[in-house]
């Protein structure tokens, strides 16, 4: 795979409808859904991040406002091909690092279950009990940065 790099997506733009083609196919389609027009235009006021390899998006995530010291980290996809060569790694990095740079102080998340080791493995702890999502184990996890 080529060099990975990260850039932050202004809403609205062709790269915003790459990354939004991503997690459609990776978080929607499987589950027989898709993002209504009002999930992504709630989108405008979060910060959007592309993986990118060799100009071609392999994975995204977006941090979403809680509130001024606090983020959810949300919608985190991986391209099917690019999976398990570090680029969610990369990405949460990036996030966390620009959310550093803007003062924020904690990223919480409804990781899926199955993700739950690799968010651990980045200092993410549990906070309460598994739930369902979309028909999908969840579980609420943070990080103080």
């Amino acid at each position: 795979m080529a060099e990975i790099s990260v850039e932050i997506v202004a809403y609205g733009t062709p790269l915003y409808d790459s990354v939004t083609d991503l997690r459609r196919a990776i978080l929607r389609a499987p589950l027989g859904l898709d993002f209504t027009q009002e999930e992504l235009a709630a989108e405008i006021a979060d910060v959007h991040f592309a993986a990118l390899a060799g100009g071609e998006v392999v994975g995204t995530l977006l941090l979403h406002p809680i509130n001024r010291t606090t983020v959810q980290l949300k919608r985190m996809a991986v391209a099917e091909r690019a999976q398990k060569q570090g680029i969610g790694r990369v990405l949460v990095l990036a996030a966390e690092n620009y959310a550093r740079k803007n003062n924020v102080q904690t990223i919480t998340m409804h990781a899926r279950e199955t993700a739950r080791g690799f968010y651990e493995s980045l200092g993410y702890v549990i906070d309460g009990d598994p739930f369902d999502e979309q028909n999908i184990p969840h579980i609420v996890m943070f990080k103080t940065i």
